[in-house]
């Protein structure tokens, strides 16, 4: 939820040149597309997060491309940010709704489903981690430069028994790797960075520990660049929005990995 009121907020910002007004608006409402077929039917309500400006408004043609990946009225090679918010809240199984006119504003609507009772208490009583010392003295590196998601990572793998590091730049990643008592045995690597794009850092870490595995976790939605660092010897990709269960099995399973490969030799 974080990146995606961010990058709606710095998408209607931009269109107004920083002037005017933005109200965000939190309610309960209907499913989408869905009709009462009883005036008592018990539908499950959503939530829906409006976000309502004053800026100059939007054309059709301009409307009908506003989610395409790098798509931008205003800077060369911006534009993903829409594109990144609607594949966070429809793999949340939500949906994204824009209305927008030439100097009538924009609103986007953002509605979200709710999560059964059963789903709620089966996700509070499942263990996320049912092997909790396998990861235990292990070394990690997070290169992540929103600093809550990085805080998040750092104390869950702390949590299992990790040494971790944390870098929010590429600069302060290859800093820690110059400097750090004992190499890091994985990292986790966001793809794009306020310094340098992944495919840049990947390499320069290589440099440095080549043994290091890394793991990417990134919203990026281009595949090019996934595919090239996965050629490269990346060991896996994450797609973000993802779970801290499904991460941790996928560092797991790097560690088995090499343990089996360590008693074969």
């Amino acid at each position: 939820m974080q990146e995606v009121i961010e990058q709606i907020a710095v998408n209607s910002a931009e269109a107004s040149g920083n002037k005017g007004s933005l109200r965000i608006v939190t309610e309960k409402t209907l499913p989408p597309f869905t009709v009462r077929k009883k005036p008592n039917a018990d539908v499950p309500f959503w939530v829906r997060v409006s976000f309502l400006d004053d800026g100059p408004g939007m054309t059709s043609e301009t409307l009908s491309r506003v989610f395409d990946p790098f798509f931008s009225t205003r800077f060369t090679g911006r534009g993903l940010g829409l594109a990144v918010v609607k594949g966070i809240v429809e793999g949340h199984g939500g949906r994204v709704m824009v209305q927008s006119s030439p100097d009538q504003g924009t609103r986007f609507d953002v509605l979200l489903p709710p999560a059964s009772s059963r789903e709620a208490q089966e996700k509070r009583g499942r263990k996320e981690s049912p092997e909790p010392n396998v990861l235990n003295a292990h070394r990690m590196l997070v290169v992540e430069d929103e600093v809550l998601l990085a805080n998040m990572l750092r104390d869950y793998f702390q949590h299992q028994g990790m040494q971790v590091l944390v870098a929010h730049s590429g600069a302060r990643a290859m800093e820690l790797l110059k400097s750090a008592d004992a190499s890091p045995e994985v990292c986790l690597m966001d793809i794009v960075m306020p310094d340098c794009m992944g495919t840049e850092l990947f390499f320069q870490m290589q440099k440095v520990c080549p043994a290091m595995a890394v793991l990417l976790c990134t919203a990026y939605q281009e595949a090019e660049p996934v595919r090239k660092l996965l050629d490269a010897g990346a060991v896996g990709f994450m797609r973000k929005p993802f779970e801290m269960k499904d991460l941790y099995k996928e560092v797991v399973a790097i560690f088995n990995k090499r343990a089996g490969a360590t008693s074969s030799t």
